[in-house]
């Protein structure tokens, strides 16, 4: 439930987009620096091969704000280990 809230909330969206504000300002167009700084934000930690391309492609077809949502319900941001 938590999930779908996350998801679908406004609160969210609002944040997401500010958030992918704030990667276009720190690193411009370059999408792949994008994702870079963007997983060293969220989970202090840079995205293995695999992660950046499926965060390219996730990125072509949805936006980098709908790709900032997807990070903030990730469970590596959303709990501590």
């Amino acid at each position: 439930l938590q999930a779908l809230s996350l998801l679908n909330d406004a609160f969210i969206e609002h944040y997401a987009a500010r958030f992918a504000e704030r990667l276009k300002r720190e690193v411009r167009d370059d999408v792949a620096a994008q994702i870079h700084r963007a997983y060293s934000l969220t989970f202090a930690r840079q995205p293995i091969p695999e992660e950046v391309a499926s965060s390219l492609r996730f990125i072509a077809d949805h936006g980098l704000a709908q790709f900032c949502v997807v990070l903030f319900n990730a469970s590596e941001f959303l709990f501590v280990d």
